[in-house]
């Protein structure tokens, strides 16, 4: 699937590319996304407080999975009576685990899917504005290249001023 997907786009970019009327004056630039995303700063920072607020749901939901494990310890010394008590008890925590389980998987992709979005449309903004700069007609992801320049590759300057504009 990833690779069929890769060769359509491919396909794609190079018809756009052929099709261009200019293509001679126009400067093809090229980035390497995953290394901008590898050593852009607020990716980082971002992954850390994610993992920092996952460790932290994840014990809660530990401490949930205590309280019913107690409660199954304890079901089986007492009487019918308590047993129903601590059965319907149970039954509830059980809900409450598994209703904890579906919010902290929506929190969790929200706010991740919030921070990708953001992370993204920094990236797009500081490419076009290298972009603009180096006098680049077209910005590719070098991944979509069977060959390129070396000299064709913005990334550097991305990664610079993503994390010069992130520090401030």
């Amino acid at each position: 699937m990833k690779v069929t997907r890769r060769v359509f786009l491919l396909a794609l970019v190079l018809s756009l590319v052929l099709s261009y009327p200019c293509l001679a004056q126009d400067r093809i630039c090229s980035v390497d996304l995953m290394r901008i995303l590898d050593e852009y700063s607020k990716r980082k920072d971002f992954d850390a407080e994610l993992e920092t607020k996952m460790k932290a749901k994840e014990s809660e939901r530990n401490k949930l999975i205590e309280e019913l494990k107690e409660i199954q310890d304890k079901i089986t010394l007492l009487s019918d009576k308590e047993q129903e008590k601590k059965q319907k008890e149970l039954a509830t925590k059980s809900r409450n685990l598994q209703e904890f389980d579906q919010k902290m998987r929506v929190d969790l992709r929200k706010l991740r899917d919030e921070k990708l979005r953001e992370i993204d449309a920094d990236i797009r903004k500081s490419a076009e504005e290298l972009a603009k700069k180096e006098a680049c007609s077209f910005v590719l992801v070098d991944s979509l290249f069977l060959y390129g320049q070396k000299n064709s590759d913005i990334t550097d300057g991305i990664i610079e001023t993503l994390n010069k504009k992130y520090k401030k």
